[in-house]
């Protein structure tokens, strides 16, 4: 690893104009911007502001003097979805701003999209005529089509939800590959580095991780699963991949599940800690069902591999149905008591506003500010960022680059006080009790 020249990375800075896409969590989009400006007092909406009419319509402005434009600035617009700034709302003030972007001179624009809206309506009508989706659009490659149409050059995502999307923007931007338009930034490093370095995991990492199993819920997550145990570095951690588990459309007790195959080192659950890994948590049903299928909880189940002991989960991006997320969150802590640990991001930044109160003892959230602010300034620097935060040659080598010495790591934690990691509370103070008699 070699430091990149201050200069140049001051230069980059210079050229780069961050632009919130709303105000909905401006917090962390000015974060962001502190990192890849290099300057810790910034003011988004002097210079690029989300406005409204009065009567609600949506008309961002770039604020400019007479005579002013956008020549030699590229512009990066922020944003993420969540139960206030939903998906559809996002996205088409993205075409807005990349529209005013363009018309005043801006040399290019980018996005920069923590969570990928629609990315899971990837199929319509055209590519199945399945019951689910007869009759729907494919939005992803609707919205496709705007992105190219309204001028917006490249996007940034985290863990993207499948790779059926990139034929899409391959076709959009008539371009030979949709992964140089949709770029996506994996997080399956940052993860392992928590797991080996911040998490409470520490008993489980003996004798190279033997009390782990990887579960990879269904084929979807496969491949993060996959190089998630990679990243571990720990060569006991076994893995089990299941087929996406169903319950039974007469009895919902009944339930029906493959086991697709594991990894030869696998012995059976017991006594262990089973570990869920996956892109998007919403109502959690899936998770739900293979929570109760592992730990034996359907009536007269057994798979054979023993009962767990404990759990520890893990969702790139908080969905959790929207406005209704601390009922999620109270539904697994309520049924659940096995989790040691939930864990997720701030690529919807709201999850760290409102949670339940059990949901609080176990729940840490990785904040990922720094990583966004570094991977806008690699990514106009021209460096691969798909490649450039995965596949390290061991784990120090992997630790040292996200959490640098003497350095702001790319990432930081955020737990409550009531976190059972947390630091020990002060002593209350002995109450007594005053009577003016």
């Amino acid at each position: 690893m070699k430091v990149i020249p201050r200069a140049e990375v001051a230069d980059a800075a210079e050229q780069i104009l961050i632009v919130p896409l709303t105000e909905t969590h401006l917090e962390f989009y000015t974060k962001i911007a502190q990192t890849c400006s290099l300057k810790s007092n910034i003011d988004l909406k002097a210079r690029a502001e989300p406005r409204k009419f009065s009567g609600g319509e949506f008309c961002p402005q770039f604020h400019l003097d007479k005579d002013e434009d956008l020549k030699g600035k590229t512009i990066y617009g922020i944003g993420s979805p969540g139960p206030f700034t939903n998906d559809q709302d996002l996205m088409y003030r993205t075409t807005l701003w990349a529209t005013a972007a363009k018309e005043c001179g801006a040399d290019a624009f980018h996005l920069l999209l923590t969570d990928m809206p629609h990315a899971r309506q990837d199929r319509g009508h055209l590519e199945e005529q399945t019951k689910k989706v007869r009759g729907k659009p494919n939005t992803i490659r609707h919205w496709a089509k705007q992105a190219y149409v309204s001028g917006i050059d490249s996007i940034i995502t985290t863990h993207l939800h499948s790779d059926k999307i990139y034929p899409y923007f391959a076709e959009a931007y008539d371009v030979e590959d949709g992964r140089q338009i949709l770029k996506n930034v994996s997080l399956e490093c940052i993860l392992a580095d928590y797991i080996l370095y911040g998490s409470s995991l520490g008993k489980f990492l003996d004798k190279g991780g033997e009390g782990i199993v990887i579960v990879g819920v269904d084929a979807g997550n496969r491949k993060f699963t996959d190089d998630l145990l990679s990243a571990l570095y720990l060569p006991n951690v076994s893995k089990v991949n299941f087929d996406k588990i169903r319950e039974d459309a007469n009895d919902p007790n009944l339930i029906t599940c493959r086991l697709l195959d594991h990894s030869n080192n696998f012995n059976g659950f017991e006594g262990k800690i089973v570990l869920f890994a996956d892109d998007i948590m919403d109502t959690g049903g899936t998770m739900i069902k293979t929570l109760n299928y592992i730990f034996l909880n359907y009536a007269g189940a057994d798979h054979g591999f023993g009962k767990p002991d404990e759990s520890m989960l893990y969702f790139t991006h908080a969905v959790l149905a929207g406005n209704s997320h601390r009922d999620v969150q109270y539904k697994f802590m309520k049924n659940f008591p096995h989790i040691r640990e939930m864990v997720t991001t701030n690529t919807r930044p709201y999850i760290s506003d409102s949670q339940d109160f059990r949901f609080k003892r176990v729940s840490t959230i990785i904040r990922l500010a720094k990583l966004y602010g570094d991977v806008i300034l690699k990514h106009h620097l021209g460096r691969d960022i798909t490649k450039e935060y995965i596949e390290f040659s061991n784990a120090e080598e992997q630790h040292e680059f996200l959490k640098p010495p003497g350095r702001d790591p790319l990432y930081t934690l955020k737990r409550h006080s009531l976190h059972f990691m947390a630091k020990a509370p002060k002593k209350d103070n002995e109450i007594v009790l005053y009577d003016r008699d």
